[in-house]
């Protein structure tokens, strides 16, 4: 494996920007975009096959940890974090976390691949083909239930939370994200206004990454295969060189969700995934 170059923390420090904006406008962590960022990197840098897409992985959970937490202030700071939601949740979540990061560790790279290729193919074209419909709809309810009680989001046991929340840290986990896409969901289809989902999802995303981080940590130890200025299946310098930019342009994307349409970026959003998403199914650079 070649040694760090400076250049590549120059190449990460750009890629915060784009990630800490797309965590705060549309809740997530990052992970959709930094995945195929850090595994072109680290194919660019000689890292051994059989490790790219855990560390790719465990680094964007760890890069997370940063971006979430911005994310999480601003959006706290609004009123949009339900914490019953997060009290159900997050005990679940972070179950989730741990077992599918077990999961992942028993893969290998290439199976890996192919399980973060199909989730990034479902989740931009549920934002290409439905993100006009559901805004609309979104909005509309919005405007219905904005002046009604809280009584009026639906109601569902603990019990069934608790395993909405197992389900969203296995599946984000295995793909490296901080379950925004996950939670957000799940709370607008109870009927949450789409600030308040955003908002909730954000800080779920905080424990998810700590989790997360953590596991990826623990099962990569002892991995022989290991490169420099790793922590487990945690590279170092790309979390150093994301989180310099993401945090502070995670606060702006923040800010601007609250005042800004999201259709038309949806649509740019979904496109650039798609593109991605073809590109690491047919090149060997992913």
């Amino acid at each position: 494996m070649q040694d760090f170059h400076v250049e590549y923390l120059i190449y990460y420090a750009i890629s915060g920007i784009a990630v800490g904006l797309l965590a705060g406008l549309f809740g997530v962590g990052g992970g959709i975009i930094m995945v195929p960022i850090l595994t072109f990197s680290f194919y660019q840098l000689g890292f051994p096959r059989d490790i790219i897409y855990h560390t790719a992985l465990g680094t964007s959970l760890t890069c997370i940890l940063f971006t979430s937490f911005s994310s999480l202030l601003t959006h706290a700071k609004r009123g949009a974090v339900d914490k019953q939601m997060l009290f159900y949740l997050i005990p679940a979540v972070l179950l989730g976390t741990a077992g599918g990061a077990a999961f992942a560790g028993s893969l290998k790279s290439r199976e890996l691949k192919f399980v973060f290729i199909f989730f990034i193919f479902v989740f931009s074209f549920r934002m290409l083909v439905g993100g006009r419909k559901k805004k609309s709809s979104i909005q509309a309810a919005n405007e219905e239930f904005a002046d009604q009680a809280e009584s009026e989001i639906r109601r569902l046991p603990i019990l069934f939370h608790n395993f909405i929340g197992i389900l969203i840290g296995f599946s984000s986990a295995l793909v490296g994200v901080g379950g925004g896409v996950f939670t957000s969901t799940y709370m607008l289809s109870l009927r949450y206004p789409i600030h308040k989902a955003i908002g909730t999802s954000a800080a779920m995303g905080f424990p998810i990454a700590i989790a997360g981080s953590l596991s990826y940590i623990w099962i990569g130890w002892n991995q022989v295969s290991l490169t420099n200025y790793s922590l487990g299946y945690v590279y170092l310098p790309a979390v150093a060189g994301i989180i310099l930019t993401s945090f502070p342009f995670a606060y702006l994307g923040a800010k601007s969700a609250h005042k800004l349409s999201k259709e038309s970026m949806r649509t740019i959003f979904a496109l650039f995934l798609l593109a991605v998403g073809s590109l690491m199914l047919g090149s060997d650079f992913f």
